[in-house]
């Protein structure tokens, strides 16, 4: 995240670019708000820049996120594991993966 908002800063101090917004959505919103409110003040032109931030289905806490994730995994493991993508009865325009799990 500080790696990569660094880059970001580097390109638009060398582009000259003036007001920009950040997007973040599901996970990526977490991580907009980190960069927003812990690393952005580092770096006084981006926060200059700031026009906006937009966070689209972000959730609230990143650590009930990873805990309901993980009881999600834990309650269906079983059910799913070994079954392969095709299996499922996707639409064909979605993306494959060897297995599901």
């Amino acid at each position: 995240c500080v790696t990569m908002l660094n880059h970001f800063a580097d390109v638009h101090g060398l582009l000259d670019l003036g007001a920009f917004h950040i997007l973040g959505h599901s996970w990526g919103g977490c991580l907009a708000t980190e960069i927003v409110t812990k690393e952005l003040g580092k770096h006084p032109r981006l926060q200059q820049g700031l026009a906006s931030v937009v966070l689209s289905n972000t959730p609230d806490s990143p650590k009930e996120a990873m805990n309901n994730a993980r009881k999600l995994i834990s309650e269906y493991k079983d059910e799913m594991w070994g079954v392969k993508a095709d299996d499922l009865d996707m639409p064909s325009s979605w993306p494959r993966t060897d297995e599901f799990i």
